[in-house]
């Protein structure tokens, strides 16, 4: 058999002492004869990388009593691996004799003896946690033979890279100084993948929730109660989502002890998950009061943290930073909305946990997560409407949090009654409906939650106006027919099947010429014109949001200000998510956005649309250039 050039270059090489090595791999003459030779570099601290197949090789020599073994860093600069008191270390010799650099624990499963690698298999498989890909296979073989370099490196990449490391990073950052976006929330999808629910890419929000991810929890909850029962925890943010179901053949001991070792205080939904288990299991004193422990601070208006600070305004704080940054990583922008806010409130649980035994001081907390934000973030959030377009379901704030939980403990209690549970304090429930009522949010508790933004009331039963209700409506349409009706409508969209009347009614008003006229002397018509988009979006009503455009694009020529040339182009955005299909979208809002541009002022409102054009690209599909024409024109003009 022929041996290729190639290989016997890749062989020479490898011989070649490092530094040597490295001028070699950089010679383009070199390269372009033989190919690039790929290097696994393995970083362990500052300045010091390492080649991981020489890494490798030096530590199977050590562990099989060959004694220290000396090992060069990408640099040239020697260390030595040793084996001593059964753990294997990196050091560095200096003037004053051996310096342990790092321990390398993990790499015992490297050992030729089998106990050990066996040992140190199982002891990485119990840090990793139920997250972790199945390593069956490399405890099987590892009892057979030496674990391959492979091998090695397949589980490395876990400990390097998976959910347990990053929360384990998380938590040390957030003990230390000053924290970087980067340090807290991870730039990978994979991560949320693995510690949310896999990426639904094409399946329905329906078979997702239903079917796939219970799936996935009970799953992790097979394979370590404790861990994986936390993660459900974070992650019951449905009433079909909670995991007290999953869970009913585990005793009451070991339940107790899984749910004394996970913190939930903080987290709202994951206290509502415990408080659904402790319903389920009363038959216990223990489980009883903690039943009546939960729903007393979830009945509460705020949930406090040890600082004092309270838990419904940071929550949504930290879960507009996560999505913020999960839109703008690759490929995140155009994953199923539901589930990047699942990702979102689930990874800001675990902010939550790091910090609650930290002092955080909100203000400065604010302008460090507005400084962290990004405007493609927001806008993929607009674009996100198309697909899913109930607008509370992404609404994260303080007050929709509140509704939400009282909401969740209102189909807890129906559901827990209905099959006999008693329900401690149930009647107080009734108590925080009426305190949201008096706020304003009458039906704050009935409006979608985070993972409903697909569930359109149109496609419900029962989610119809009453004759009284909708002849109420059409009189304050006829009696003031550009004031606050359009907020409650905008409001009731979100419960509520307006029905064909109203919506008829509601495109007449809004096309009328004396609508236009009076926004446009007022300072109120991007917020007017918000509340009809949503109306149109949760309605996938086409002539309303032609309405809408028609009064946005007249206003456009006396937009002299970047500001108000950016509501316009926000006011076209969440419109579109009127039409549904992605061709009769794409061509409507290319359309509009070219008039837009075609109407503009020259000068700063051309300006600010064409840089904010810019931020819209970057969570689109690149066939998807609706900005296209509009840029054109823009730039034609400047």
């Amino acid at each position: 058999m022929k041996i290729s050039r190639a290989l016997i270059a890749r062989h020479l090489c490898n011989l070649l002492p490092s530094r040597v090595k490295r001028r070699v791999l950089g010679d383009l003459t070199f390269v372009s004869q033989y190919g690039r030779f790929t290097q696994t570099i393995l970083t362990f601290a500052p300045g010091i990388s390492m080649d991981q197949s020489e890494l490798f090789a030096a530590i199977r020599r050590a562990l099989a009593c060959h004694g220290n073994q000396k090992v060069a860093d990408i640099e040239g600069n020697e260390f030595f691996v040793i084996f001593e008191d059964d753990m294997v270390f990196l050091k560095k010799m200096v003037e004053k004799g051996p310096r342990t650099l790092a321990p390398l624990g993990q790499f015992l499963i490297l050992s030729p003896d089998k106990d050990t690698r066996i040992r140190a298999i199982n002891k990485l498989l119990d840090w990793l946690g139920p997250t972790a890909p199945d390593f069956s296979g490399l405890l099987m073989a590892a009892e057979e033979h030496d674990v391959t370099d492979a091998e090695t490196g397949n589980i490395l990449e876990e400990i390097i890279n998976g959910f347990e490391a990053h929360r384990t990073r998380i938590v040390k950052m957030n003990n230390g100084g000053k924290i970087q976006l980067d340090d807290i929330v991870p730039d990978s999808l994979s991560y949320f993948e693995r510690f949310c629910g896999p990426n639904p890419r094409g399946l329905s929000p329906a078979e997702y929730l239903t079917k796939i991810l219970p799936s996935c929890r009970k799953q992790l909850l097979s394979r370590n109660l404790e861990r994986g029962l936390e993660i459900c925890l974070l992650g019951a943010l449905r009433d079909d989502l909670m995991p007290a179901a999953w869970t009913d053949k585990v005793t009451d001991e070991e339940m107790w002890n899984a749910l004394d070792s996970i913190e939930m205080q903080c987290n709202p939904f994951g206290l509502l998950g415990v408080l659904d288990i402790a319903i389920n299991r009363q038959h216990d004193e223990r489980y009883r009061n903690l039943a009546d422990e939960i729903m007393g601070k979830l009945l509460q208006d705020q949930l406090l943290r040890p600082d004092g600070g309270d838990c419904y305004d940071l929550l949504p704080l930290f879960s507009q930073l996560v999505l913020d940054r999960i839109n703008v990583l690759e490929g995140g922008a155009l994953c199923r909305p539901f589930w990047k806010r699942m990702c979102a409130l689930m990874h800001a649980g675990i902010l939550m946990q790091s910090t609650l035994h930290r002092q955080i001081n909100m203000d400065a907390l604010r302008g460090w997560v507005l400084s962290n934000r990004n405007i493609a973030g927001t806008y993929a959030k607009m674009v996100d409407l198309r697909h899913e377009p109930m607008y509370r379901a992404g609404e994260m704030s303080r007050s929709s949090l509140r509704e939400e939980i009282i909401g969740r403990l209102v189909m807890l209690r129906d559901r827990r009654q209905a099959t006999g549970f008693p329900v401690p304090r149930s009647e107080k429930i009734a108590e925080a409906m009426t305190r949201l009522s008096s706020k304003g949010s009458p039906l704050g508790w009935a409006m979608p939650g985070p993972l409903d933004g697909h569930r359109r009331p149109a496609e419900q039963k029962g989610r119809s106006l009453s004759e009284t209700d909708v002849t109420n409506i059409l009189e304050e349409l006829s009696k003031d027919p550009f004031g606050p009706i359009w907020s409650k409508l905008a409001y009731f969209s979100q419960c509520f099947d307006l029905g064909p009347i109203i919506l008829l009614r509601a495109c007449e008003v809004s096309s009328g010429s004396a609508f236009e006229i009076k926004q446009l002397e007022g300072q109120t018509q991007p917020d007017r014109l918000f509340d009809i988009c949503l109306v149109a979006a949760a309605h996938r009503n086409t002539d309303l949001a032609r309405s809408i455009s028609a009064i946005a694009l007249a206003r456009a020529p006396h937009a002299q200000s970047g500001v108000k040339a950016l509501a316009i182009f926000h006011i076209l955005l969440v419109a579109s998510a009127a039409f549904e299909r992605d061709d009769e979208w794409s061509h409507w809002i290319e359309e509009q956005l070219a008039g837009l541009a075609n109407r503009l002022p020259q000068g700063e409102a051309t300006k600010t649309l064409l840089e904010h054009m810019d931020h819209i690209k970057r969570v689109l599909p690149l066939e998807r250039s609706i900005c296209s024409r509009a840029e054109a024109i823009v730039s034609a003009a400047n």
